[in-house]
């Protein structure tokens, strides 16, 4: 029978739930069911941890549908919170399957596990033993009114979009290597000859072990010193990075930096007295 068809038995329904766990190009697979090694299904190999989950409310009001996951403390999803929030979003997405039995006892897993609840993680707390996952449902982050344009001075439009700004983020990059790390400023071999500021409001971006990309906003810049919005977790001496320009969205910089004036999004004749 479907997982379908034994959701609306009722009874003769065995329901186990999956929890799935992505960030970046890693993913984690748990479940609640700890009477097997593994649960083999379609969406992939679930292993037993102590997992337990909130209750889904079922409501008009997005906002609150929120959910609470725990689980033990030393599981990999909760150490990417331990020193400092991920680049990267932590997504989550919660299954449900059941269990069949043949007439001879042996049990298996339909191929249909069917999600009941899908979001990321925003926040990590600590027990003694449990970390609790509060996390916010993927309906919510849309039902968020988006940014609108308003009629300013400024340059509304963000640095290298393709379909805004226009810059090629190719022609405003620099290639260098970490020569120095202290909590969130790093210390880097070279700035491609560019004057301190150059890079402020930029970024900076390098690739870990397991291929992961991480990005930095760039605060400050003073000669090769960066101040970065946090620090980077793996990041050491020697490793090489890249360094992305950054724009005050001022027509002086749109004009002299990127030479894009003809496609500033700002209004910089915008008259500020006003008489009456």
């Amino acid at each position: 029978m479907t997982t379908a068809g034994q959701t609306e038995a009722g009874a003769r329904g065995r329901p186990r739930e999956l929890f799935e766990f992505r960030h970046g190009n890693s993913t984690w697979r748990y479940t609640s069911d700890s009477t097997k090694d593994a649960l083999n299904t379609s969406a992939g190999t679930f292993y037993p941890v102590n997992i337990r989950r909130g209750d889904i409310e079922l409501t008009p009001d997005l906002a609150r549908n929120p959910m609470t996951i725990v689980i033990d403390r030393d599981e990999s999803v909760p150490a990417l919170f331990k020193a400092f929030t991920p680049a990267l979003p932590v997504i989550v997405t919660i299954y449900r399957v059941h269990e069949n039995y043949t007439d001879e006892g042996v049990s298996s897993f339909p191929d249909d596990p069917y999600v009941i609840w899908a979001g990321r993680v925003l926040t990590v707390s600590w027990t003694s033993s449990e970390a609790t996952l509060e996390c916010e449902s993927t309906a919510t982050s849309l039902q968020r009114t988006a940014l609108r344009r308003r009629w300013q001075r400024s340059c509304p439009f963000q640095l290298f979009d393709t379909g805004t700004c226009g810059v090629a983020a190719s022609s405003h990059r620099h290639s260098t290597f970490i020569s120095g790390i202290s909590v969130n400023t790093v210390d880097v071999n070279s700035v491609g000859g560019h004057a301190s500021n150059h890079f402020s409001g930029g970024k900076l971006t390098f690739e870990d072990a397991n291929g992961m990309i991480h990005e930095r906003m760039i605060r400050t810049q003073t000669g090769t010193s960066l101040l970065l919005t946090y620090a980077v977790e793996g990041l050491a001496i020697g490793d090489a990075v890249i360094i992305y320009a950054g724009c005050n969205h001022t027509t002086t910089d749109c004009q002299n930096k990127f030479n894009n004036i003809a496609n500033y999004g700002g209004q910089p004749y915008i008259c500020l007295l006003y008489t009456s």
